[in-house]
């Protein structure tokens, strides 16, 4: 557990880093638990993002820039999700593939996920959706980085580190729901 709190505050990190702000471990660590601890004891998991939206605005400047990262992390999070669950379908075997309803959500879920793809990584539309209000930095028109004038690789490296996290409850879901071949 305690190493994926340290992947998901490196992915915090990683995409603050795309907006060129720099930000110390220490105090998104300290930020990440505390809305930990917002997450699991309010009703809901939007608890824990506003306190990472107000605590990185404070080194940010900007709400929106920061309400920005938050959003683009719980997506790939979702994303993340969505890989996994493809692979549970896939790997499940009939009984699996058998339950009602499960290929049109994964369906509708993959148009979903395919149209939001498709928006952000067309040429320019990442530019103007992420670009930070205090950047000068222009794109090349290709539109392959941010507003930082970063590679979209960290996207990617932000993506590949929500599968931890993600992965984390495969094995709790393969002991409450055995595999019935």
């Amino acid at each position: 557990y305690g190493l994926i709190i340290v992947i998901s505050i490196w992915r915090w990190k990683l995409l603050l880093h795309t907006q060129g702000y720099r930000a110390t471990m220490g105090h998104l660590s300290a930020s990440y638990l505390v809305a930990t601890f917002f997450n699991n004891f309010l009703p809901s998991n939007i608890g824990g993002d506003v306190i990472r939206v107000r605590d990185s605005s404070r080194f940010t400047g900007s709400t929106t820039t920061s309400v920005a990262v938050v959003v683009i992390d719980r997506i790939l999070g979702f994303g993340a999700l969505y890989v996994l669950a493809v692979a549970a379908y896939l790997a499940g075997g009939p009984s699996v593939r058998a339950l009602a309803g499960a290929a049109p959500a994964l369906a509708g879920l993959g148009v979903i996920f395919g149209s939001l793809a498709y928006i952000f990584f067309r040429p320019g539309t990442a530019r103007r959706a992420m670009s930070a209000p205090h950047s000068g930095t222009k794109c090349p028109a290709s539109g392959t980085c941010n507003g930082s004038g970063q590679p979209r690789i960290f996207f990617a490296k932000s993506f590949i580190t929500a599968g931890p996290n993600t992965g984390s409850v495969m094995p709790i879901a393969m002991n409450v729901f055995p595999r019935q071949d």
